[in-house]
């Protein structure tokens, strides 16, 4: 007998892809299950490749359509939300490498790499030595005019697994979805979330 209960993987990404088109509502998708599940595995490998290939088929119907940049960060450990959002700060160092390589926007931002480049060192050196208060929108100027949160994904994993207080964190990713319109997928099994530090 089927537990209707359970998502198949295939229900899951036909899901989550929904979610990343609905532009009406602002709350985060939340992927439950038990430790060894293989939650994160399934993330990875499946979901992630999913996303992908959903982002740029949407590209390819229209050339205006700006993908969804996808980051990841495990919350395991986490003491502060200063400590996400170094994650962050690194997750974007990648995206932004990614993205200087591709050809059109070499072409189109090549007077700014420059300044990029220059600007990149000192904020390493700003996130090293203060970890406290780091504005990720203020890091995202710094890096590349044009840049919009809206146009990420924040994959947050282990979210029973921090350190920090479980509302502050959830407080701190809520500002992104309410205030950047960020689609954010929360990895975790539930039936722990309690027993965090609240």
């Amino acid at each position: 007998m089927k537990n209707n209960s359970f998502l198949s993987s295939e229900e899951i990404i036909k899901s989550f892809l929904s979610y990343l088109d609905d532009s009406i509502y602002s709350y985060a998708y939340l992927l439950d299950g038990s430790w060894g599940s293989g939650k994160t595995f399934f993330v990875k490998e499946i979901l992630i490749p999913s996303i992908v290939k959903h982002e740029k088929e949407k590209k390819d119907q229209d050339s205006e359509y700006k993908e969804k940049r996808i980051l990841y960060v495990s919350l395991y450990g986490i003491k502060e939300t200063e400590e996400i959002s170094r994650l962050l700060y690194l997750e974007l160092r990648k995206v932004m490498a990614d993205k200087m390589t591709t050809g059109r926007f070499l072409k189109k931002h090549t007077p700014q790499i420059p300044t990029w480049l220059g600007t990149t060192s000192k904020i390493v050196s700003d996130v090293i030595k203060d970890s406290k208060g780091i504005d990720i929108e203020n890091i995202i100027n710094k890096i590349s005019t044009g840049f919009s949160l809206k146009n990420c994904i924040f994959i947050f994993d282990d979210l029973e697994r921090t350190s920090c207080n479980v509302n502050d964190i959830l407080g701190y990713i809520n500002n992104f979805i309410e205030h950047d319109q960020v689609k954010v997928l929360l990895i975790a099994n539930e039936a722990e979330i309690n027993t965090a530090s609240i």
